[in-house]
């Protein structure tokens, strides 16, 4: 899988070796917490991460 360097507030997609979208990572920024949500490419939440 192929990942682009995190920044919190940043959305964007975690690809695999063939470039096939599979993991959507929505950085959320304007909350109390830093918080990702990690989604899988249907759009379902996986993870949240929260500083």
């Amino acid at each position: 899988m192929q990942e682009k360097l995190v920044t919190i507030g940043d959305d964007y997609w975690i690809e695999n070796e063939a470039e096939k979208k599979v993991f959507y990572v929505d950085g959320k920024a304007l909350r109390v917490r830093n918080t990702l949500i990690i989604k899988n490419s249907q759009g379902k939440e996986l993870y949240k991460l929260k500083e």
